[in-house]
């Protein structure tokens, strides 16, 4: 029979407004939902994830270990009783010298064979990537060829060229300086074979024909070097002779011993000339000038300027001062005055020839400073000429002296080189000097080592370790692959949310509200309640909604169960089944499903009293079941009646809980969600994928709706041992 529920108002109905002024996460510091989108992708592995992973794929860990490490003994075993024996020795060859005196004596002697120039000690000689494909040639290598046809008749030469490629080494050696490899100037020349003493035999055998080798290349290339120098000898001589025979003839043709010195004289010159000029159109101007100012005056003037005519103007003047006198009082017919005028009138004309005779003398002068400034002009366009004719002479000197110097510079040089090949040549001294005779590679004892041997144990116990590797990464690869969480910390690092609840896992399905269940899993949905109600202490919670990201996670079953447990605490909860495509709670809580929320949505006729049943006449828990399959749930959820219905309902209980649809792939959840104040996710472990669960909180955070935090069911707990601690304590 159902009970008839008493409805009464919420004693406080202020503390019930729905929707609420604000979001409950807002006040909530411990959700980031910024950071929600990345949880799957960005989570940071820690060491408690790395063991559980372990613990969870130890069979496989341990059969692909055991697996490895059983393959790779056997390999071991197998090439430790079937490889033959193998040494190896060596000798080293120092192929240039190490002091650069030597060196250069030694590359001027290789230089003859390049042609003219000068040698560059630092530039190294030897080209070593062919120096060693040379030593490693058929005809050098022979010995041990014969060797291997020896030991073996059936060889043929390429089978045996073939087996020395592998055994026969040569290198050329480096060492590291700081964080680079410096190449030396040895070859390392490295033999194996199953036989030490053959070993040792060939390697003696082969340095002396590298050394035999060597003096003959040093003595081919003197050889060489002397016949280029003689047959370049007599042509280099014949260039000097017909230098010097043109360079002297230019010396007769153009009258010059040295340009460079005729060219300082004819400036020096120049120089001179230009000066004589000056000076003489300088006398020249004083001349002409003076001339001027002489003939512009009378005679008696123009003496007047000369010292030496003082007397003979005195005895003018004093002839002029007497006819003045006399003149006075004698007349011109006087004897008297007629011997003074003729006397004065001697005088002048004495005066007159002198002053003529002073002007002749100054116009000579000019004539003479005339011609010279022609000759001086003269001169000077004749030395302008030579010093403008100078720089094509000169050119054709300086190019004449260079070929002549350069030809008689190489002509020296190739003759002192000749000299010093000619001693070279008498020489016998091998170029290239064996450093480190050869040896056998050898124990702490010893005794030659066999370098094919193997270390077996170590061998083994790398391969155990490298097994156990592998087994680690591919349980660790199945892991992830796997992409599911197992644990609360890998929930709470992946989906960056708090972890609100743990319910353990139960052994046996739970189908109905009456099935007997572990105090630990009931005490789990208390210390769920518990963590919801201090998520705000100061606004306790009224209506949340609890959905998951797919089915069969155990939503359900936690919202029962949470429901159950707030209403033990005396709060009046109703549960409401907005799961209207799957509903199960009125089949756990053996309740009629004939009206539920369905009929409430979309029938007006429909009480929000008639929908409502109560779990048991002394419960405070009450319950709405979806009722009747809807055919369009999301438009029943969206409709206005259903933001009416979740009103009265926060105004009427003390909690309000909906088991809503999954997350992925329906809209009911999120818009259920809109209606509460927040959202519990549950998260089955083991089953639920990462990915699955990222897109579910971030559908919900793309639609700005606040998620309360993760409940992680099917917990593996050891119960016993949770109460025997507890107990201890």
């Amino acid at each position: 029979m159902k009970s008839e529920p008493n409805f009464q108002p919420n004693s406080n109905p202020q503390r019930f407004g729905w929707p609420t002024s604000e979001p409950v996460l807002a006040r909530l510091e411990t959700v980031d939902q910024g950071t929600i989108n990345s949880a799957a992708g960005e989570e940071s592995w820690n060491i408690g994830w790395v063991f559980a992973a372990l613990r969870r794929r130890a069979p496989i860990i341990l059969g692909v270990a055991t697996g490895t490490t059983a393959a790779a003994a056997f390999l071991i075993l197998n090439q430790a009783n079937n490889t033959p024996p193998s040494y190896i020795g060596s000798f080293d060859l120092l192929v240039e010298p190490v002091t650069s005196d030597v060196q250069a004596s030694r590359q001027t002697t290789a230089a003859q064979v390049d042609g003219v120039g000068s040698t560059d000690v630092s530039r190294p000689r030897l080209d070593y990537p062919t120096q060693i494909r040379i030593l490693r040639n058929p005809q050098l290598i022979k010995p041990l060829v014969d060797r291997l046809q020896a030991r073996d008749p059936n060889l043929t030469d390429e089978v045996a060229r073939q087996i020395l490629e592998r055994r026969l080494v040569v290198e050329r050696l480096s060492n590291r300086i700081g964080n680079r490899d410096e190449n030396t100037k040895i070859i390392r020349v490295s033999y194996q074979d199953s036989d030490p003493a053959v070993v040792l035999a060939a390697l003696e055998e082969l340095s002396g024909n590298y050394l035999k080798y060597a003096l003959e290349q040093r003595q081919t290339s003197i050889g060489q070097a002397v016949q280029f120098i003689d047959d370049q000898l007599p042509a280099l001589q014949e260039q000097v002779d017909r230098l010097q025979a043109r360079l002297q003839a230019f010396r007769e043709r153009n009258t010059l011993i040295d340009p460079a010195l005729e060219g300082t004289q004819l400036t020096q010159q120049s120089g001179t000339l230009r000066q004589e000029r000056l000076a003489a159109n300088t006398n020249l101007v004083e001349a002409r000038s003076r001339y001027a100012a002489l003939a512009a005056n009378d005679p008696v003037a123009i003496l007047s300027q000369a010292p030496e005519y003082g007397t003979l103007l005195g005895l003018f003047q004093q002839y002029e001062a007497e006819l003045a006198t006399e003149a006075a009082r004698m007349t011109d017919l006087n004897p008297d005055m007629q011997y003074l005028q003729e006397r004065r009138n001697n005088i002048q004309q004495l005066i007159n020839r002198e002053a003529r005779r002073v002007l002749d003398k100054v116009e000579d002068q000019i004539r003479v400073l005339e011609d010279r400034n022609r000759a001086i002009a003269q001169s000077e366009s004749q030395i302008q000429q030579q010093i403008r004719n100078l720089p094509a002479a000169a050119n054709e000197y300086d190019e004449l002296q260079r070929q002549l110097n350069i030809a008689t510079g190489i002509l020296t040089e190739f003759s002192a080189r000749q000299k010093a090949l000619q001693v070279d040549a008498a020489q016998e001294q091998t170029p290239w000097e064996l450093i480190n005779p050869p040896t056998l590679l050898r124990n702490a004892n010893g005794d030659p080592t066999n370098i094919a041997s193997i270390n077996v144990s170590q061998y083994l116990l790398l391969a155990a370790l490298l097994g156990s590797l592998l087994g680690v990464g591919v349980g660790l690869l199945i892991e992830i692959l796997a992409d599911r969480y197992h644990a609360p910390d890998e929930l709470k690092m992946g989906a960056r949310l708090p972890v609100l609840g743990q319910i353990p896992l139960q052994p046996m399905p739970i189908f109905t509200a009456d099935q007997q269940l572990s105090p630990l899993f009931l005490e789990s949905f208390q210390s769920l309640l518990t963590r919801v109600n201090l998520l705000s202490a100061s606004q306790p919670l009224r209506s949340l909604a609890i959905s998951s990201a797919t089915p069969e996670e155990g939503k359900s079953t936690v919202a029962l169960y949470l429901a159950q447990a707030a209403a033990s605490l005396g709060q009046r909860v109703l549960l409401v089944d907005a799961d209207l495509r799957r509903p199960t709670l009125h089949e756990r809580l053996s309740l009629p499903n004939d009206l539920g929320l369905t009929d409430l949505l979309s029938d007006n006729d429909v009480s929000l009293k008639q929908v409502i049943r109560r779990r048991s006449p002394d419960s405070s828990l009450y319950v709405i079941t979806a009722g009747s399959m809807a055919p369009n749930p999301i438009r029943l959820l969206t409709s206005p009646r259903m933001q009416e219905v979740a009103r009265q309902c926060a105004g009427l209980f003390d909690l309000v809980i909906y088991d809503t649809p999954p997350i992925l792939n329906l809209a009911d959840s999120s818009v259920v969600a809109a209606y509460t104040n927040g959202t519990l996710i549950v998260a089955s472990l083991g089953q639920v994928q990462r990915k699955q669960l990222s897109d579910a909180l971030e559908t919900f955070r793309v639609s700005n709706l606040p998620i309360l935090g993760i409940v992680a069911n099917r917990v593996r707990v050891n119960e016993k041992a949770v109460y025997s601690a507890y107990t201890r304590v």
